[in-house]
Formats: structure tokens, C-alpha cells, sequence
């Protein structure tokens, strides 16, 4: 994957204000909003109506800031990122919207696209953030690469990462949190005690265990030892 696409792709998704005009002057069109057209594999079905409303009252009061990139598909162009914006436009009854178009981009190229597009979404939970991060790692882009384009820390993109690696079990226990709080409570839980077993599997573990060792004693002294079978015996007469 080129660096001018890289750039272009970054740049153009930002949420910042800082991209001037010398910038994107020359790939900058006002195309035709009615031959525009939203892809219809983006991944984002639903676009939150609160959240629209107030992009397009800042692009009332401010203009376009990030023009949208879209691709020709026979007399129109089909949307690759910037489709909130272009929602905003037709909530303003805008006619034009500025617009950077692009070569149809592969897939992979377009799922970057619109990964970037997503995790600059500002009602992401931070577990969203870090699959969208990890997923744009597999993509092959370098994590250096992330945390100067979307303004982000590099140890806050290792976080991301790191976090992005938490089972289910943690996601429901650590949801609503923030990346710093999650990543420092992922690193206190020991290796040994971290598992992707379901509960019904280690209660089938331990049911076959307790079986086993009702038949055959010396099963349960092989499998965990005697010196621990001895303190579960102390531990067991101390609550006595």
C-alpha cells in the first residue's frame, strides 16, 4: 500500500480541523450531491440521529472542513469514506458536497478505508477502538504509522492493541471503561488465572476430574501433586 494513499486516506478521515487548504487544494471537487451514492457494503448500517444532527449544524456554521472520497461507478460515484458527512449535506439540502475522488479501490484498500472512517467515530467504547486498531494492524499498516495519522499516543495504540486481546469474559467485565483503566486491569490478572475456556467447559473439566478420582485416588496425586493435596487438606481442617 502506496504512502500517497496512506496520507490521502488519513488526512481526509481525520475528525481534526487541522488539514488546510494548500493540502488538498488540487484533488478537492464539488461534485453533484444527487450523483453521489453510499456503498452499500459499507460495514456502519445505522448513522446515530443525535450525532447527525450535530455534524450538520457544524457544517452549517463552519462549511466542510474534510472533503468526502469517493470513486466513479459509471455516470456517478460510489461513497468510500465520508458517508456521514454526505448524510449531513442532504439533511442542509446542500447541492454539493466537497469531494477527493480516487481510483476504485481493491477491497482491501476499501475496508482500510472505512475502518479508518469508523474508528474515529466519537461513541466508540474502547474495546471498539482496539479491534478497529488491531484490525488496521492486519491490514499492514504500522502501528507508527496509526499514532501519527490518527493523533494517538504511541503507548496508547500498544494499549489499544494489548486490550484488543481480552476474552469475552473481560470485555463484559471491564465494559464502559476507559483504555488506561482496562489495559492496567488486564496486566494485574496473572497468566495462569487468563483462560478462553467457557464456564460449562471447566465445570465438564472438573465433573470428569472428581470422577476420576472417586475410581482412582492415585489419578488426583499425579494430576496436582501431594504436597497440594496436603494444604487443601489444612485449609480444609482450619475452617473446621
Amino acid at each position: 500500500m502506496g504512502d500517497d494513499f496512506l496520507k490521502k486516506m488519513f488526512m481526509t478521515g481525520s475528525n481534526s480541523n487541522d488539514v488546510s487548504n494548500e493540502e488538498t487544494n488540487d484533488a478537492v471537487q464539488e461534485i453533484v450531491l444527487s450523483d453521489i451514492h453510499p456503498d452499500p457494503n459499507q460495514p456502519r448500517k445505522e448513522i446515530d440521529e443525535e450525532e447527525l444532527a450535530g455534524l450538520a449544524a457544524s457544517i452549517k456554521d463552519q462549511g466542510l472542513i474534510q472533503p468526502i472520497i469517493v470513486y466513479r461507478n459509471g455516470t456517478g460515484y460510489i461513497i468510500v469514506a465520508g458517508e456521514r458527512r454526505y448524510q449531513a449535506h442532504n439533511r442542509l439540502e446542500k447541492s454539493t458536497i466537497k469531494s477527493i475522488v480516487i481510483d476504485e479501490p481493491d477491497a482491501h484498500k476499501k475496508s482500510v478505508l472505512q475502518l479508518i472512517e469508523n474508528i474515529q467515530r466519537s461513541d466508540l467504547s474502547a474495546f471498539e477502538q482496539a479491534d478497529g486498531i488491531s484490525a488496521l494492524v492486519s491490514e499492514g499498516i504500522k502501528q507508527h504509522e496509526i499514532s501519527k495519522s490518527l493523533g494517538l499516543d504511541k503507548s496508547m495504540v500498544s494499549q489499544l492493541l494489548f486490550i484488543s486481546k481480552a476474552t469475552e469474559e473481560e470485555r463484559k467485565r471491564y465494559k464502559g471503561l476507559g483504555v488506561r483503566r482496562i489495559y492496567d486491569a488486564m496486566r494485574k490478572v496473572e497468566p495462569e488465572q487468563k483462560t478462553d475456556l467457557t464456564k460449562k467447559q471447566i465445570d465438564i473439566a472438573i465433573n470428569t476430574v472428581l470422577e476420576r478420582a472417586k475410581k482412582d485416588q492415585g489419578y488426583l496425586i499425579k494430576l496436582i501433586g501431594k504436597e497440594k493435596i496436603r494444604k487443601i487438606i489444612q485449609e480444609i481442617e482450619s475452617q473446621d
